[in-house]
C-alpha cells in the first residue's frame, strides 16, 4: 500500500488530463475491425475465446461479448430499508462479489492473488 502522503486525496483525480486527444480505445478497435471485415476475422474471434474459455479462462468470453455488445446490467430491487449499516455493507459486498464472479468466472477462493 502506498504512504499515505502519496495517496490521492479525496476529490482528486489520478488522471486529471484524462485520455489523451485523439488516441481510440481497443473496444472502438474490436468494434471497427469486425465491422470492416468480412466476418472472418469475428469467426476466428469467438472460435479462439470458446477454445480459451473451454481450457479454462471463461472470463475471456464475457470480456469479448461485454466490449461488443456491452455488459449486461443487473437490476437490483431495494425490499428492506431497515437495514444497519454493517448489514448494507455486506449485502453491497455480496453484490460486488457476485459481479466480480460473474465476469471473470471465478469464485474469489479460485482467483490468482
Amino acid at each position: 500500500m502506498p504512504k499515505e502522503d502519496t495517496q490521492f486525496k479525496p476529490g482528486q483525480s489520478g488522471n486529471p488530463g484524462g485520455r489523451a486527444k485523439g488516441s481510440i480505445s481497443l473496444t472502438r478497435i474490436l468494434r471497427e475491425t469486425l465491422a470492416a471485415g468480412d466476418g472472418d476475422e469475428a469467426k476466428k474471434l469467438v472460435a479462439a475465446a470458446i477454445k480459451n474459455a473451454i481450457e479454462g479462462n471463461p472470463g475471456q468470453l464475457k470480456e469479448i461479448w461485454a466490449r461488443v455488445d456491452g455488459s449486461v446490467t443487473e437490476k437490483v430491487e431495494v425490499t428492506n430499508v431497515s437495514l444497519t449499516e454493517s448489514e448494507r455493507l455486506e449485502r453491497i459486498n455480496s453484490l460486488l462479489e457476485r459481479g466480480r464472479t460473474r465476469r471473470t468466472g471465478l469464485a474469489a477462493d479460485d482467483r490468482p492473488n
